[in-house]
């Protein structure tokens, strides 16, 4: 076995120390290895060694670019936080290698956190054309559409995503936030409980069926539901915020007012949960 698959090997099995040697060792021998680079550069991000990653996968691509040395690329700068470059080299990559759904997906999700949304949502949806199976595509597009102000888009977004994979809790609580902003806030409590049932340690969904389930006026419900949520999560504001506005529902303002005391106690410029407390002392 030569020093570059021995090297190889020793990644695959999850000796990375060893790995990183190995390649290191071809490239004393060998400068312009490009596949040892790129495959240091990948071992070097592993490690915790992010500028040397950085360099590695660099010098591949100054040795012979390649798509999927670009794609590998994309995804170390966009984990690193490095959305506006990752986005440019994702898009390198697709002039190289146009169908290429990695490329695809990193570039859409590097200009979804950017806020570029038109440009994010075409992205989802060059993909989509070329891979309609990847149910966290659909997903992540009805929250682009979501943000974009085309709620009814994002709802058949999300139902599409959940046909493909019925079992994605955030596909769930996405569409009920969709749901809400198309008017259907008993199809949104739905959804929720579904998320809820999937992942029963996620406060969001929780907590968002305490809100919905307090605005169709079911507050004995949306106190159990809070409470819940609260007890997952007893440094967020937010359920103990909603469990004193059900308790005060539910005629129980005593209870309200330690709630909401703790809610304020969490994060005093919470501005409406002070009013709520204040109308309740006085």
């Amino acid at each position: 076995m030569d020093g570059f698959a021995a090297a190889v090997a020793a990644e695959r099995a999850g000796r990375l120390v060893d790995a990183r040697a190995g390649y290191l060792a071809v490239l004393e021998r060998k400068p312009g290895h490009a596949a040892a680079a790129h495959r240091l550069g990948l071992v070097a991000f592993r490690l915790g060694r992010a500028g040397e990653a950085v360099q590695w996968l660099q010098k591949s691509l100054a040795i012979r670019e390649d798509a999927e040395v670009l794609i590998d690329f994309g995804e170390v700068l966009r984990a690193l936080g490095q959305f506006e470059a990752a986005a440019a080299v994702h898009a390198a990559a697709l002039k190289r290698s146009p169908d290429a759904p990695d490329a695809w997906f990193g570039r859409a999700v590097a200009l979804h956190t950017l806020g570029r949304l038109a440009e994010a949502e075409a992205a989802y949806r060059g993909l989509l054309a070329r891979r309609p199976d990847v149910a966290e595509a659909h997903d992540n597009l009805g929250v682009c559409l979501l943000r974009l102000g085309r709620a009814a888009e994002a709802v058949a977004a999300h139902r599409e995503a959940l046909r493909r994979n019925p079992d994605a809790a955030g596909a769930w609580n996405n569409l009920a936030s969709a749901l809400q902003a198309t008017g259907q806030p008993a199809a949104a409590a739905d959804a929720c409980r579904e998320a809820a049932m999937l992942r029963p340690d996620w406060v969001a969904p929780r907590h968002n069926l305490a809100c919905l389930t307090l605005d169709a006026g079911d507050a004995a419900e949306a106190a159990a539901t809070a409470r819940r949520a609260a007890t997952l999560a007893p440094d967020d504001t937010g359920p103990w915020g909603v469990l004193g506005r059900a308790l005060r529902d539910a005629g129980r303002p005593e209870d309200a007012v330690t709630a909401l005391a703790h809610a304020l106690a969490l994060d005093p410029t919470d501005a409406g949960t002070a009013l709520d407390l204040a109308e309740l002392l006085r």
